[in-house]
């Protein structure tokens, strides 16, 4: 049996989160979920870094499913804030962070293929 990462071939394979970026996953699941059962793809682009410092989706940048502004070219680049999952793999990174210990500074990366392997 395939696991989740294998069913959606464009969605990511890794997703590295900051305390920001986890905060905002969790708290904006239900939207998350939403918006994929509606996606006739069955995948979604997240946009982790569309919410505030508090984790609330920003309602000017359309929040956390919508394309979130670049930063400045002269900045240094952070970790990567958009990507694209599926349902199963949703569940498993929501399931990933609640089991995750330990802080989230300056990031985690979660390998969603090796650990959302459903067999």
């Amino acid at each position: 049996m395939p696991s989740a990462a294998e069913e959606c071939f464009i969605c990511d394979e890794v997703v590295e989160l900051t305390e920001g970026y986890a905060t905002c996953f969790t708290d904006n699941f239900d939207v998350l979920m939403e918006a994929l059962d509606a996606a006739p793809a069955g995948r979604q682009q997240v946009n982790l870094a569309g919410c505030d410092a508090n984790g609330d989706a920003a309602g000017q940048r359309g929040g956390l499913l919508e394309m979130g502004a670049l930063p400045p070219a002269n900045t240094e680049m952070r970790i990567k804030s958009v990507y694209i999952l599926d349902r199963p793999l949703a569940l498993c990174l929501r399931d990933l962070i609640a089991a995750h210990e330990g802080p989230f500074d300056p990031s985690v990366a979660f390998d969603l293929v090796e650990a959302c392997n459903a067999g």
